[in-house]
């Protein structure tokens, strides 16, 4: 880093500082209490929000999954969304993903019928 003063003049380089900072490694907890209802192939879904060891709730995502296919990627504080499928049974669950890539356990699963 160089100081620069109002004529142009350049101070000699400052000493460089190492700074190291530990990796997140512990992923956030599990939605829980997913609830799903709906027919004719439109589906709500909602849960409650996970809690992260190093991200505020705003930064994490929700990855739900319907029958083994991602479907929809919620944000923050995002706990619910209307899913369009096939009319007939699907199972859901939902998992939390932190800004370091950590993945919690998956929800409990909902199955709706229609």
């Amino acid at each position: 880093m160089q100081a620069q003063d109002h004529a142009g003049n350049l101070s000699a380089l400052s000493d460089p500082i190492t700074v190291s900072t530990q990796a997140d490694v512990e992923p956030p907890s599990a939605p829980t209490n997913l609830t799903t209802d709906g027919g004719g192939g439109i589906y709500t879904l909602q849960w409650r929000l996970s809690t992260d060891n190093a991200d505020s709730a705003d930064y994490l995502q929700y990855d739900v999954y319907a029958d083994g296919t991602r479907v929809y990627v919620a944000r923050g504080y995002e706990n619910s969304t209307v899913v369009c499928l096939d009319p007939g049974t699907h199972t859901f669950w939902v998992r939390a993903r932190d800004r370091s890539g950590n993945v919690s356990p998956s929800s409990n699963l909902a199955t709706v019928s229609s």
